[in-house]
């Protein structure tokens, strides 16, 4: 509920202009944006003290500010505590109020620091015992030094969109059993792990966040909710013996046997969100529509030709498009679903195909051996551990996005030149090619039902169908030249 006192504004409209003495003004005003209309994150303070009691505005953060205090119940002397997904800064201010001394703020987005900096009332950012992190989660959880009081999940959730070049969100691998993992192993010895969710009317979302902190820590999570879905998961190192019944309208909760039937969220299938392993019926539907008119577009306008040929440069699409959108989705867990991994992993693509082009040109013939460092590229990037790449600095993990991870692209650019150059159908097989590219893309979408290791086994297969009707299609011409002569 918005406060009266609260200003709304979009993200892509023009932004008010809030008090020059926001910062240490009496009654400030709260402040709410809005993305596409739809609430994303408050702006303000709950820090009582700054309000007249018996004040509409005193009332709202007094309400506020329970589900931001919970943690603090259960460690009521953090001297160190992380926040990651920080976001508008309460859960910044909550640590700094109940007296922690250093506060590691983590945030994936910087224009929701500066966003933060210059309307929320709290000024939790400028405080000098808050140091403010510009990264993933993950990545941080991976580098940071262990012996925390307190780690918090703030509410990552808010963020609802699938990145618009694969099926993850930006809190996908966050909320994971070994994301839940990397935080615990993080806690000193009395230390308390904090998740602030919103299930909603999604009680199996829940259970599922319930079994995912019960497997990554070992422990019994205690779960406070609201009635309106809002819920504050708690686990300690220390179990407190005697903890309280309720927190205002926080009572406890604990899941039913039917709320424990979805299977929780991993690294290999980072899907909270989805009830269980399948493809959405209208994902599959539009996909196949989508397939189907294509294929028969192409296969009416295609003159006739070589099927084996077609084979092999339709599973060269296949091969290359999953190749993308699965360093995507894999890299994504490095730096988070944004914009950035986009940017980066094409570029890499990109650097790879030209780099393919020139040294094709220079080539004399085609040879399957090719095929050879293609899959062992591919088996090389799959092999190393996703903790030693979070654990390289920044530079080291764009280096690795940037010039490891699209090495099998150089490959089998080198194979897709090559077996160009003796095609007698360019048009046909650019067309069987696009077909391809189509259903590697859509392939991605496999990892919702099966995850994401198992797209390596149809990458390779879609390279193999490509070796198998090369080989059948050069066999093809030899015999026939041979039949010629």
């Amino acid at each position: 509920m918005v406060a009266p006192s609260a200003v709304s504004w979009d993200w892509f409209a023009p932004a008010p202009r809030p008090p020059a003495n926001l910062m240490t003004m009496r009654d400030p005003p709260s402040y709410v944006l809005t993305v596409n209309q739809n609430f994303y994150q408050y702006h303000r303070t709950n820090d009582l003290r700054r309000f007249t009691p018996n004040t509409p505005a005193y009332t709202e953060a007094d309400t506020a500010r329970v589900v931001y205090d919970i943690p603090y119940t259960f460690q009521p002397k953090p001297r160190r505590v992380a926040v990651v997904g920080a976001g508008g800064g309460l859960d910044v201010e909550a640590a700094l109020l109940n007296g922690a001394e250093h506060v590691d703020a983590v945030e994936i987005d910087p224009a929701i620091v500066r966003l933060a900096r210059r309307y929320s009332a709290a000024g939790a950012y400028d405080d000098p015992r808050v140091a403010v992190h510009i990264d993933d989660a993950r990545a941080f959880f991976e580098r940071t030094a262990p012996g925390y009081d307190l780690i918090s999940f703030g509410f990552l959730d808010s963020h609802g969109l699938f990145s618009s070049m694969a099926n993850i969100r930006l809190d996908g691998f966050v909320y994971t059993i070994e994301g839940i993992r990397s935080a615990w192993r993080l806690l000193g010895d009395r230390g308390v792990l904090s998740l602030a969710f919103v299930a909603g009317a999604r009680p199996w979302l829940g259970g599922k966040l319930y079994q995912m902190v019960r497997e990554a820590t070992g422990r019994e999570p205690r779960v406070y909710s609201r009635p309106n879905g809002n819920m504050v998961i708690i686990v300690e190192r220390q179990p407190m013996l005697s903890p309280p019944a309720a927190f205002a309208d926080f009572t406890p909760w604990r899941p039913t046997p039917g709320d424990l039937t979805s299977p929780p969220a991993t690294d290999d299938w980072p899907f909270l969100y989805l009830q269980k392993r399948t493809i959405p019926s209208d994902y599959v539907l539009v996909i196949l529509s989508l397939l189907i008119i294509s294929a028969l577009a192409v296969a009416g306008l295609k003159p006739r030709g070589s099927g084996t040929e077609d084979l092999h440069f339709g599973a060269m699409g296949v091969g290359f498009l999953l190749l993308e959108t699965k360093s995507i989705v894999d890299c994504s867990l490095y730096f988070g679903a944004t914009w950035l991994v986009s940017l980066i992993v094409i570029a890499g693509v990109l650097l790879m195909v030209l780099l393919a082009n020139a040294v094709a040109a220079r080539m004399r013939g085609f040879t399957a051996w090719l095929y050879v460092p293609l899959i062992g590229s591919i088996l090389l990037v799959y092999a190393v551990p996703n903790d030693a790449i979070l654990r390289l600095s920044l530079a080291g993990r764009l280096a690795w996005t940037l010039l490891a991870v699209p090495i099998p692209i150089f490959f089998a650019g080198l194979v897709f030149s090559g077996t160009f150059k003796r095609t007698a159908l360019p048009s046909a097989a650019f067309g069987a090619n696009l077909v391809g590219a189509m259903v590697g893309g859509f392939a991605e979408y496999l990892s919702m039902a099966s995850g994401r290791r198992s797209l390596v086994l149809v990458l390779i297969g879609a390279y193999l169908v490509s070796l198998l009707a090369t080989t059948i299609s050069r066999r093809s011409t030899l015999t026939r030249a041979g039949a010629r002569a």
